[in-house]
Formats: C-alpha cells, structure tokens, sequence
C-alpha cells in the first residue's frame, strides 16, 4: 500500500491534556479519524509536527502503536525515527518495525552539522538495521546541513529511500532532483507555502502540516494540481487557503494555531507543551474569522465540501 505513496501525507500532531502533562490517545484517534475522512493519503506519527522532540520514550511508543493499530488497512503509516544519534534512529527504527510500520521519517543527526560522510552513515546504519522504506527527511533548519540532489542520489545509493521530503525552502530542488534521476524519488513538499508550486514542477504529494485542520482542502487542492491538472483552479484555491495556513508558520504558535482551529472543528487537541507558546486572544478570534470563512467551524474531517 505504501510502494506508491503519493497525495496528502499528514504529520500527526500530538493532543496533550490541558496541562500539556501528558498524551492524550483518545484524542489522538480521534485526529486520526478526522483526517482520513477528510481524504488524506497516509499518516507519520512522531514527526516534527508531533513535536516528538518533546516527547518522552513512552510517549513515542505509545503514540506509534496507536497510530499503527488505529490506521491500519486504511492508510499507509509512517512512524519518525529521527534522533540526535545513530543509535537513537535504529531504535526508534526497530520499533517502528515491530509493530508493523509502512515506512519510516528520518532526518540526519540534528544539533551538530554533521558531514556528508556522517549523513551517508546514519541512514545506511538505520537501513542495513531493518528493511522498513525511509522517507529522507531534508530540513536544514534542524540538522543545520542542507542536502542537494547530489547528496541525496549519493545517501540513497547507500540506503532504502523511496520517498524525499523538501523542507527547504529552495523550490528548484524538485526539478533538480527530477532531471538527475527521474522517477526514481517521489517527491514531497514540506514547506506548507510552497506545496502548490512545488507539486506544480513534479512534486508527488504534500506532508502537509495544516492537513490537521484543514485535511479536505489540502487534498483538493493536490488533486487539482497533480491529477486534474487545472492550475487555474488550483492557484484560486491555493489563495483562498493561504491566510489560515500561512497563520501556522509563524514559528513560535505553529502546533498551537493548528490546534486552535482543530479545536473549532471538535477536536480537543490542548494546546504546545511548554514551553511552546499557546495563540493569544487575538489570535483566537482570528482563528475563529478564517475557520468561519473556509466553513470549518463545528466540522469534522470530510463533512466540508470544498467549492
């Protein structure tokens, strides 16, 4: 089921109980129900957007096993494995593999800048220790070491990566990578404001944050863009959603915002966990505003018809 893996892949975030002490499974199921009825294509649990960095061991497990026991059958699950050593990223690697994960997220050791022999390294390690697919996880804003084409191809010759997700920012990547390898990748766009260009040059699909909240419109408007092809339908629609998704890359409310306008659709969600910022009062009306615009407010997952 996950060979093919194309369309809107939604990074989970994490509910926290209102104290933001502990994980909330009950409402996570619940989120995972949300964004499958609202089309989305496949899942990763303990991604950036799950604030995974933030969780305890348990926590990890926990919300892994959930994810693959709830989602099984229905859409492909990826589990993150990334830490900020080898040995970390084959155990979070191993476990996603005993409980019967489709495929892994990684990125390279964060922290340090680590070299290009050390990135071949990581992921040749985690790949030579289970045979689960990789989705390479290139975001420079964490590992401090922007991946090329060329970087990419050469891990990838070491390791069992189908799948590259571009939180880069640098949107000619995905015609690079396209004309040094062809098909070879299917391409993800993890810049959530640049998901419409970059599926327009050939990305395949989107790891979309704001698939959390607004699940209908991501997976419309990867349709229009990659099976319609109606590029003037998807630009008005790529306009229309920008306002609310553009909220979620202020850095500092980005798990809060989307949270915040999940909590309008019905899904109690808490808030970051410290010490991550909570969405002010302006905020929450404005949130409010946009969820309203868009027709969201008191819907859940695929209950919003997308004009």
């Amino acid at each position: 089921m996950a060979s093919k893996l194309q369309g809107i892949v939604t990074p989970l975030l994490t509910p926290f109980t209102a104290d933001g002490e502990n994980v909330d499974l009950g409402a996570y199921r619940a989120l995972i129900d949300h964004v499958i009825a609202g089309g989305v294509h496949a899942i990763i649990a303990n991604a950036a957007t799950s604030e995974f960095s933030a969780l305890d061991d348990k926590e990890r497990m926990d919300l892994a096993s959930t994810a693959v026991e709830h989602a099984r059958g229905r859409v492909p699950i990826l589990v993150g494995a990334s830490s900020d050593a080898t040995r970390g990223a084959v155990k979070w690697a191993r476990h996603a593999k005993s409980i019967g994960a489709d495929g892994l997220l990684l990125t390279p050791t964060y922290y340090g800048r680590p070299t290009m022999d050390a990135v071949v390294r990581h992921y040749a390690a985690v790949s030579d220790a289970v045979d689960t697919p990789i989705m390479l996880y290139n975001a420079p804003y964490a590992h401090q070491v922007l991946l090329t084409p060329a970087d990419i191809i050469r891990i990838a010759d070491r390791a069992n990566i189908p799948w590259v997700k571009l939180t880069t920012g640098v949107i000619d990547h995905v015609t690079l990578l396209r004309a040094m390898t062809g098909e070879r990748f299917a391409i993800f766009e993890g810049v959530d404001t640049l998901a419409f260009p970059s599926m327009a040059l050939g990305a395949v699909g989107w790891v979309a944050g704001p698939s959390n909240m607004i699940p209908e419109h991501a997976v419309e408007l990867w349709r229009l863009t990659c099976i319609v092809q109606d590029m003037k339908a998807a630009r008005a629609l790529n306009e229309r959603i920008d306002p609310i998704q553009r909220m979620a890359t202020t850095p500092a409310i980005y798990y809060a915002w989307i949270k915040e306008v999940c909590r309008l659709r019905g899904l109690a969600l808490g808030s970051a966990r410290n010490p991550g910022d909570p969405v002010n009062a302006e905020q929450v009306k404005l949130a409010m505003k946009m969820a309203d615009a868009l027709g969201l407010v008191g819907k859940s997952g695929g209950t919003v018809k997308v004009a």
